[in-house]
């Protein structure tokens, strides 16, 4: 909430990851990227021809969306659809890509985007960031290190256990303690109004076991 109240009235681009998910590649970016660009819902999903794709199955909305926000991406439009999970025909410059650079010349095309479609300043949200899949976690952490040139403030949520995609040289932790019964009881109220006599009862138990379990 602090830092909503922070970046109020700014741009904000907000991920989310998810348990189920984490063995999906870029699944925690996807769609955030996709409602940026403005790229419709199953857009290149399916290899059949439809309405957003050409007789080979290969769409055409994410080149158009190109065409039209960052033209001088289109050549690496075929990246930026694995990215975003659809099929674009092979341009003449990444069909010569060997297989070892493609992804951080994706990245890097995806963050040329970014800059395009957020110029900043704006706010970039990762929550749940010890759920991502592996490389959405090395697509963020490309964008949170290019955050400050940028002059995108980014949050990032996590549990303590596994890395973080952010570098002490381009951000700082802040490890959150057990929070008091005061500072619950007012969060409590915040969210539900009065807080009932049950739930307190409930929260001064589970406070007390914490004291207990400490000692």
């Amino acid at each position: 909430d602090h830092f909503r109240t922070l970046t109020s009235g700014l741009p904000e681009l907000a991920f989310a990851a998810a348990p189920y998910a984490a063995a999906s590649p870029y699944y925690a970016v996807r769609g955030p990227l996709r409602r940026l660009i403005g790229l419709p819902d199953g857009a290149g999903a399916g290899a059949g021809a439809g309405a957003d794709t050409d007789t080979d199955g290969f769409t055409t909305a994410l080149p158009a969306a190109l065409a039209s926000a960052a033209p001088g991406l289109l050549e690496w439009a075929p990246l930026i659809g694995v990215v975003l999970g659809v099929r674009v025909a092979e341009t003449e410059q990444t069909r010569v890509l060997a297989p070892e650079f493609r992804r951080a010349r994706a990245h890097a095309a995806v963050q040329s985007l970014l800059a395009r479609l957020l110029p900043g300043p704006a706010a970039v949200v990762v929550e749940d960031a010890h759920w991502l899949d592996e490389a959405s976690a090395a697509l963020l952490a490309d964008i949170a290190a290019s955050a400050p040139e940028q002059r995108w403030a980014m949050l990032v949520t996590r549990r303590p256990a596994g890395g973080s995609i952010v570098t002490p040289g381009n951000g700082r932790e802040v490890t959150l303690g057990p929070i008091a019964a005061q500072e619950l009881h007012a969060l409590t109220a915040t969210a539900l109004g009065e807080v009932p006599a049950h739930v307190r009862a409930h929260q001064r138990v589970r406070q007390a076991g914490r004291r207990a379990a400490r000692r």
